[in-house]
């Protein structure tokens, strides 16, 4: 799923369906969690992997983020 850019269709219709699944009229994520989601997956990556690095952090968050965009903008 990573792999794939969220400009391509069915990235963006998974990740908006996603978004529906997870809006205040089903499960109520809020759009705050998934900051705090981004953050745990990088400090897990970070304690699991000693090749980890600051920069390959930067690269996690740049690739996750406009997914997330995409998902909460569904709340």
């Amino acid at each position: 799923m990573v792999s794939q850019h969220v400009t391509e269709p069915e990235m963006r219709e998974l990740l908006e369906r996603l978004g529906e699944a997870h809006n205040r009229d089903n499960r109520n994520v809020l759009p705050s969690f998934y900051e705090l989601w981004l953050d745990s997956v990088c400090e897990t990556a970070k304690a699991l992997d000693p090749e980890w690095s600051d920069d390959l952090d930067r690269q996690w968050r740049a690739r996750l983020r406009p997914g997330m965009q995409i998902i909460m903008a569904a709340y």
